[in-house]
C-alpha cells in the first residue's frame, strides 16, 4: 500500500490527463501491462509500462510521484530492468518542468505533444 500522500500526487498525475483512474492503473498493474516501483523509504513511487512498437522496443514511464532526489536515484534500476526486457529506448510525457531536471540524467526534449477535445 502506498502513503496516502503518493496516492494524492498520482491522482494529481492522472488528472492532468483524464485517461485514468488510480483503480484503472491498479488494474494495469494486477493484470502485468503495467509495472510499479516503489522506493525503499515510500517516498517516491514510478510506474512504468512496456510499448512493442514494431521497430523499437519503449520503456514508457507512465507516473512518477514522491521526492524528486528519491525519483532519481530509482531511474538507474529501472532503466536496467527495461534494458533486460529489451527496450532500447526509454519515453515519458510530463509537463514541460520536467525537461530541465531530466536533461541532467541523458533524456531530452523530442517532440511535443499536443491536444484537443472534440
Amino acid at each position: 500500500m502506498l502513503p496516502d500522500t503518493l496516492l494524492t500526487s498520482l491522482q494529481e498525475a492522472l488528472d492532468l490527463d483524464g485517461a485514468y483512474s488510480l483503480a484503472d492503473v491498479a488494474e494495469e498493474i494486477q493484470a502485468g501491462r503495467a509495472q510499479i516501483w516503489v522506493s525503499s523509504g515510500k517516498d517516491a513511487c514510478v510506474v512504468t509500462v512496456i510499448n512493442d512498437a514494431p521497430r523499437r522496443k519503449e520503456l514508457h514511464f507512465w507516473l512518477a510521484a514522491g521526492r524528486l532526489k528519491t525519483l532519481f536515484k530509482m531511474l538507474p534500476v529501472i532503466e536496467d530492468w527495461g534494458r533486460e526486457q529489451g527496450c532500447n529506448v526509454a519515453t515519458l510525457v510530463g509537463r514541460r518542468g520536467w525537461a530541465r531536471p531530466l536533461a541532467g540524467h541523458g533524456w531530452r526534449r523530442k517532440m511535443e505533444v499536443l491536444e484537443k477535445d472534440l
